[in-house]
């Protein structure tokens, strides 16, 4: 009983950390780097690090006989390194509060393609819920064309959308990453596809600027890399085999809060009322979504 309650409470103490950690990722797209170099660093320092990691807890490798396993591997990798670019331009294009909040709408995306691929009809909640999101999101985008109470970093409408595109890609990304999971360990699936996402990248570096120079820009790639991206997604699936998915995604559904939060602190970033308003209806109709159905456990 005691060694129980031990390991639930390790889990919430873990996945609160990784909450609070996924909520700082944004403030990495500030630095003066492209996000292209910031995937590629990311991906490259995730990669290495969950590769001698695997190495020193000996995780099997199972290879993938089906063409079709192979395949899911490959689209989970395009649709990671989508999601990271995507985030990050979004982030530089209109800050982290509208970054993170668009796409925390991943849920409502979830539930839509899982709909689809089951032609099955939504139920009276997730209606609802989606309904709310989209009332929500559209108050983002109302704001950022038509009152200027939040903050102009760039073309009113290209942010939103490109974190709408990181949440929809996360999604899918999320969806074949559990059907690769059933075959393949975790820690196994995450390094090929960190691969993938530095082989998806690698052509276009060329012509991305700017491109990291200075020894901090490096050390926070790799923190990024370490730190932000491989120990702390093993941190959530330590935390996945203590806690019911639902529990983890209610935390993981407050990265937005930190993520405001931060931008605040760090960037100055305005807390405005929509974005209070708007965080609140996504956050909220996130929660009911990923406990209800729990699309990512």
């Amino acid at each position: 009983m005691s060694r129980r309650f031990s390991n639930r409470n390790l889990g919430l103490i873990a996945v609160n950390f990784v909450a609070i950690i996924f909520g700082a990722i944004g403030l990495i797209g500030m630095l003066k780097v492209s996000a292209l170099w910031i995937v590629f660093y990311r991906a490259f320092f995730s990669a290495l690090t969950l590769f001698f990691y695997s190495r020193w807890t000996q995780c099997g490798w199972v290879p993938l006989r089906k063409i079709t396993e192979k395949w899911k591997l490959v689209g989970s990798g395009l649709f990671l390194g989508i999601h990271w670019v995507s985030f990050f331009i979004a982030v530089k294009s209109s800050g982290i509060a509208i970054a993170t909040l668009t796409f925390s709408v991943f849920p409502l995306f979830t539930i839509l393609t899982l709909a689809f691929l089951s032609r099955k009809m939504l139920n009276p909640l997730e209606l609802v819920c989606g309904l709310i999101i989209v009332l929500a999101v559209q108050l983002l985008f109302q704001g950022r064309i038509g009152h200027g109470d939040l903050p102009s970093y760039g073309l009113s409408f290209y942010g939103p959308f490109m974190g709408l595109t990181s949440a929809l890609t996360f999604s899918w990304f999320g969806l074949l990453s559990r059907d690769l999971n059933r075959t393949q360990s975790s820690l196994v699936t995450a390094i090929y596809q960190n691969l993938l996402v530095l082989l998806f990248v690698l052509p276009f570096l060329s012509g991305s600027v700017p491109s990291p120079k200075r020894f901090t820009d490096f050390a926070i790639l790799m923190m990024l890399g370490v730190i932000m991206t491989a120990l702390t997604h093993q941190l959530y699936f330590f935390a996945l085999k203590h806690l019911p998915p639902s529990v983890c995604g209610g935390f993981i559904a407050m990265e937005p809060v930190y993520a405001i939060l931060f931008a605040f602190l760090f960037f100055h970033e305005p807390l405005t009322a929509k974005v209070f308003l708007s965080g609140g209806l996504i956050m909220g109709a996130s929660f009911l979504l990923l406990h209800s159905e729990t699309p990512m456990g």
